[in-house]
């Protein structure tokens, strides 16, 4: 009976993502951060293997400010592992920590659905930022031209290894 009472707690613990860093590194947001300057369209550059992105190349993020101050997300992967477009679309709000966002995927009803998202890192001129969950399970770099400059990147990279991420263990999908 209890091998049956613990088979979905179990299935559970298989399914969960992998965590790419060191929890005992806190993750900071940003100082400084304009989420005005932040909105807009971004090429998704690099990122840890997630099973929502499964085969994603080209992938967009658009964040879009919303009457109610809060923040449309639309993601785009236009081929996916299966060969068809895939888009997601959610929403965001802002917390009291400049830089610490919430975004929900999941329908308005699912009250918990909402999920932490720090913005970690932005260049000066908001040409590239850096994306991530404080809880290890994803991080993104982004960049507002499909092929953005070495440095940005590199800086990026830094960010992320001193927030305790594996950059080793990041993905960098294809953009055209």
């Amino acid at each position: 009976m209890k091998i049956i009472a613990l088979a979905p707690l179990l299935l559970l613990a298989a399914c969960a993502t992998p965590d790419w860093r060191d929890a005992s590194i806190p993750v900071t947001p940003v100082a400084g951060f304009e989420l005005e300057r932040y909105t807009g369209d971004w090429f998704e550059i690099a990122r840890f293997p997630n099973w929502f992105e499964d085969g994603c190349s080209d992938v967009r993020t658009t964040y879009t400010p919303r009457p109610d101050g809060r923040i449309d997300v639309t993601n785009i992967c236009p081929t996916n592992a299966s060969g068809d477009p895939t888009t997601a679309t959610g929403v965001a709000r802002t917390t009291d920590t400049p830089g610490a966002l919430q975004v929900r995927f999941a329908p308005s009803w699912v009250p918990f659905a909402w999920a932490d998202y720090i913005v970690v890192w932005t260049d000066p001129d908001y040409r590239a930022a850096v994306v991530a969950s404080p809880g290890g399970g994803s991080a993104w770099i982004l960049a507002r031209e499909a092929t953005p400059d070495m440095t940005l990147l590199d800086q990026a990279r830094e960010v992320l290894g001193a927030n305790g991420y594996d950059t080793d263990a990041m993905i960098y999908p294809v953009q055209r």
